[in-house]
């Protein structure tokens, strides 16, 4: 059951841009069903407020107990640990919003997952890989993206002004021999 958002949710949301607006919604819409018990967001920025601003042994950890408790909530719906991570960001964005301090120390947030497999290669996995590509500037990125760790847009954004100092200094960088390999006649 859908319900309708209360006005702090909605003039947070209503400062993003659309697209970030149409994924953070999610999130406090979640949040505002799990602690329709309690009260609204609102309430709920209220109890946190409150409990930042009192005296340090009568601080009741509002947040950490709601977000814990949030996660748990979530975690028997189904929802994936990448999705939870991005629902408690949301909520620690939101509070943000109202200079409300929120943090996720003692929360215990799922382990977020790779979305994919990676795996090192080996150094004649990387010389395949570049003999396929068929133009030198194709062999000059993937090389130098091997070499330095670089991803491609950040190697994109290289100026001289980034490797001046090495370059000047004669410092030469840690190189893989991808260079073709002669073959000698024998005739």
């Amino acid at each position: 059951m859908k319900h309708e958002l209360d006005v702090a949710a909605k003039q947070f949301l209503d400062a993003l841009s659309p697209s970030t607006k149409r994924v953070y919604s999610h999130g406090p819409a979640a949040f505002q069903e799990f602690y329709k018990e309690n009260g609204t967001i609102e309430t709920f920025l209220e109890e946190l407020e409150k409990d930042a601003s009192g005296p340090r042994l009568e601080k009741r950890r509002i947040g950490v107990k709601t977000l814990n408790n949030f996660i748990d909530w979530l975690r028997k719906r189904g929802f994936k640990p990448k999705t939870i991570r991005t629902y408690v960001a949301v909520l620690q964005s939101l509070a943000k919003f109202y200079d409300i301090p929120l943090s996720l120390r003692y929360v215990q947030l799922p382990t977020s997952q790779p979305a994919s497999r990676k795996y090192p290669w080996t150094i004649e996995e990387v010389e395949r890989f570049v003999a396929i590509l068929d133009r030198p500037i194709y062999k000059s990125i993937a090389t130098s993206m091997v070499q330095s760790g670089l991803s491609l847009s950040d190697l994109l954004s290289l100026t001289y002004e980034d490797i001046k100092y090495e370059l000047e200094a004669d410092v030469t960088p840690i190189c893989i021999d991808l260079s073709r390999k002669r073959q000698t006649s024998h005739s």
